[in-house]
């Protein structure tokens, strides 16, 4: 059976009015195409579609210029919405980095390609806001003013810290990690997270099983609702993965059992005397889908100053169903030592951590 090809081979030339454009395109089938809007050299790509088919997930990839691309390193996958035009940002390849120009592809799994290359040489009105761009909605109506990802911290074949920014609020993001090569086909879900009130939030990450002893990885956040951030990294140990505030990313086999820190007490940062006793009380509540038994779900102490005056692992004292809160008190006693503590705990199920608690005092 013939296959659906758009393929287009055209040639990028830089204008005087500040934007890339192409030659006249020769396709096979259909006038889909794309310009390039600018370019970052070695960091990013926006680029302007054409006439894109309606309904795709197309995969874009970047490769050696004279190649299409073809078989070329994964970048993102792009919904196209309604078709028609619509603009998008990329990140360029690290391993791509220093080629004068790079061949770059839209490709769908029923046969559409859609092919261009440009030089790799700064151009255009970038700006600094505009990587990486949201996606199309479902619906394909553009929205704008995406979030962002940015690796904080890499534990080698552990996990990641990550910072998000420009959340949208209340909204279930799933997690996936891969590859940078092949991520359209080893970028697994690690967990998933809620964003709560949006806007900025740390993250932990676990690694993908199929990122392990890889160089270089690519991590990737999706809501439904059709935002999404990516980034790179490299797979060795640099930077620091304890963050004690960030959110827990959820491994996808707990999927159930989320958690959400309402309030602590004392407040971060609160003034109180040497070797006096107080209580660090959490009110948590269940985010997730299933029913937290007493059997099954418990809260420990996990790292930072030991200030507690009991044990180190709690039973929860009641059963808690989704959407009710639970009450956590832990007694402790201020070191006698002046300066600023922070002790974690953090509600488990299993040896998965659901969400981590820290406390912090000042000792006067």
């Amino acid at each position: 059976m013939k296959s659906k090809i758009l393929r287009v081979i055209l040639a990028a030339a830089v204008l005087l009015g500040g934007f890339l454009s192409t030659a006249s395109a020769v396709q096979a089938d259909g006038s889909a195409s794309f310009i390039f809007v600018w370019v970052k050299t070695d960091d990013s790509v926006r680029i302007r579609t054409s006439n894109f088919p309606g309904g795709k997930l197309l995969d874009i990839r970047m490769g050696a210029y004279g190649t299409d691309a073809k078989d070329g390193i994964y970048v993102d996958t792009t919904n196209t919405g309604a078709g028609g035009a619509f603009e998008e940002t990329y990140r360029i390849p690290a391993a791509l980095k220093g080629l004068d120009r790079i061949a770059m592809r839209f490709e769908s799994k029923d046969g559409v390609v859609i092919t261009n290359w440009f030089a790799n040489t700064t151009a255009g009105q970038a700006t600094p806001t505009a990587v990486p761009t949201l996606q199309p909605t479902p619906q394909g109506t553009p929205v704008s003013g995406g979030p962002s990802l940015t690796i904080t911290g890499v534990l080698k074949n552990q996990s990641i810290s990550a910072r998000a920014r420009g959340l949208p609020a209340n909204q279930t993001f799933r997690v996936r990690m891969g590859p940078m090569n092949d991520f359209g086909k080893n970028g697994i879900e690690v967990g998933q997270f809620n964003s709560g009130k949006g806007g900025s939030m740390d993250l932990l990450i676990p690694m993908s099983r199929t990122s392990v002893d890889v160089e270089w990885v690519s991590v990737r956040i999706d809501s439904d609702q059709g935002y999404y951030a990516y980034n790179v990294f490299k797979n060795v140990s640099t930077g620091s993965v304890q963050d004690t505030d960030a959110v827990v990313v959820n491994p996808t086999d707990t999927s159930g059992y989320y958690c959400e820190i309402v309030s602590v007490k004392p407040a971060s940062g609160t003034k109180l005397d040497k070797k006096s006793d107080f209580d660090a009380v959490w009110v948590v509540k269940n985010t997730g889908s299933k029913t937290w038994e007493t059997t099954a779900v418990d809260y420990k102490y996990l790292s930072g100053k030991e200030m507690h005056t009991g044990e180190d692992l709690y039973d929860l004292t009641k059963k808690v169903k989704p959407g009710e809160t639970v009450k956590i008190i832990v007694d402790m006693r201020v070191p006698n030592a002046g300066g600023s503590f922070t002790a974690t705990w953090a509600l488990v199920q299993g040896s998965t951590i659901l969400c981590k608690m820290p406390v912090t005092i000042t000792a006067k």
